[in-house]
């Protein structure tokens, strides 16, 4: 028999650890190669880690909620003979909601009786069945997950169970807690601390945006733009899209200004290897849309978005953010973006200030679509507006360069005739 050791094999771009979900086996388990070892997260989706190797599991890196690093130990097997290392089988990416996949039975072993001396120790405690997002509510919450019954597929604990359970106090738990310096320690109750492990998606936010903060000077551009016409065009256009089986939504407007933006201002559609000292200029466009996930944000990416048609924009951009709402997509599809678009007012904001998403050097914000009165000609008018907000990193575009960009998308939206035809719109 010999040892097999199965490192954590390289993710995708830029990933240098993963986070343990859950174990599909236990140490002793008997297992077979291509079957599910573990269930991992990263700083980008869910990933499912396959077997190595046929034979006994013995050992585990780290138990669930622990932190394996690129390269470091994930698992260790004992295996019949010499086994050569192998590359790693491609992790699959899978839904939070998925249906939880069993773990193979280890096949029956022949054991001697235990003696007074010997007695078998307790069988492992089995882990409830939720995604991490399900989790983290549960601890924010005070929750015990052992105690909360799961409706979704296969007993999976699902955010409704862990809500309606919220109210039974019998589901707490105690919470962290620490008296004050030079105080004696008092009862508290579970509402007055808690202590959350800064983990997965979201301790990769916190450190990206602290990098951004240390490193990037960020200027921001700010302007009302008048979307009346828009919304006219969007309510004739609708019918048509969706007879076409898409939905069209003001992000497919907003991406299409942007992209034509990008075009007139190559400058903004670069990125910055700080290492080389070189800016890097991107001759396509891969747009990232931020979408909002129960975990974080995230940045899924629409390749060669400079080449897509509007109904064709829109398409795209409703599968990715729905695959990464889900946790689903692929890593390829949730790195390369060559410059960001957020739009806060799908969750109601109106003026936003845009964190620019390092390496890129640009990233525009969108606001809620409001009717407020304007200035039209010396008439003082009803119009749609919509708040729009652009970024740059100053080390590199001027705040001149970033006014002229974030009028240049003004215009194509408030002539979204013209932006359809690509025209270019002049300037004023």
């Amino acid at each position: 028999m010999s040892r097999y050791e199965y490192l954590l094999p390289d993710l995708g771009e830029g990933i240098g650890e993963a986070e343990v979900v859950s174990w599909k086996a236990k140490p002793g388990d008997q297992v077979t190669e291509h079957d599910v070892l573990v269930e991992v997260e990263t700083d980008k989706a869910l990933m499912e880690l396959p077997v190595p190797v046929t034979g006994k599991l013995v050992e585990v890196g780290a138990p669930e909620g622990g932190v394996v690093k690129l390269g470091g130990l994930l698992a260790a097997f004992e295996v019949a003979g010499a086994v050569a290392p192998a590359p790693a089988e491609p992790a699959t990416p899978v839904a939070e909601a998925a249906p939880p996949i069993t773990p193979p039975a280890a096949p029956a072993a022949v054991t001697p009786p235990a003696t007074p001396a010997e007695q078998p120790a307790p069988g492992p405690t089995v882990r409830p069945l939720a995604a991490p997002a399900v989790r983290q509510l549960a601890r924010d919450l005070g929750l015990d997950l052992a105690a909360v019954a799961g409706s979704g597929p296969g007993g999976r604990i699902l955010r409704e169970d862990v809500e309606q359970a919220a109210a039974q106090p019998d589901t707490r738990v105690e919470a962290v807690t620490e008296p004050e310096p030079g105080t004696a320690a008092a009862p508290l109750t579970a509402d007055e601390h808690t202590r959350v492990k800064l983990r997965g998606l979201r301790r990769t936010i916190a450190r990206k945006m602290a990098e951004t903060a240390r490193t990037v000077p960020n200027v921001l551009g700010l302007c009302e733009v008048d979307v009346t016409d828009l919304r006219e065009l969007m309510t004739e256009l609708k019918p048509l899209a969706e007879a076409e089986g898409v939905r069209l939504t003001y992000t497919a407007f907003f991406a299409l200004a942007t992209i034509q933006a990008l075009k007139e201002f190559p400058q903004l559609n670069a990125s910055l290897d700080e290492e080389n000292e070189e800016i890097v200029q991107h001759h396509r466009i891969h747009l990232g849309i931020a979408a909002a996930t129960e975990d974080g944000l995230l940045v899924p990416v629409v390749r060669n978005a400079d080449s897509r048609s509007l109904l064709d924009l829109a398409a795209e951009i409703n599968r990715v953010s729905k695959g990464a709402r889900e946790r689903a997509l692929p890593m390829s599809e949730l790195t390369g973006s060559t410059f960001t678009l957020t739009n806060y007012g799908s969750v109601g904001g109106w003026y936003g200030t845009p964190v620019v998403n390092i390496p890129e050097i640009g990233i525009v914000g969108f606001g809620s679509i409001a009717r407020k009165p304007a200035v039209v000609g010396d008439q003082i008018v009803i119009r749609d507006m919509v708040a729009l907000s652009h970024a740059v990193d100053h080390r590199l575009i001027d705040g001149a360069v970033n006014a002229s960009f974030g009028s240049s998308i003004r215009r194509r939206l408030e002539q979204p005739q013209r932006l359809l035809l690509g025209v270019h719109n002049g300037h004023g």
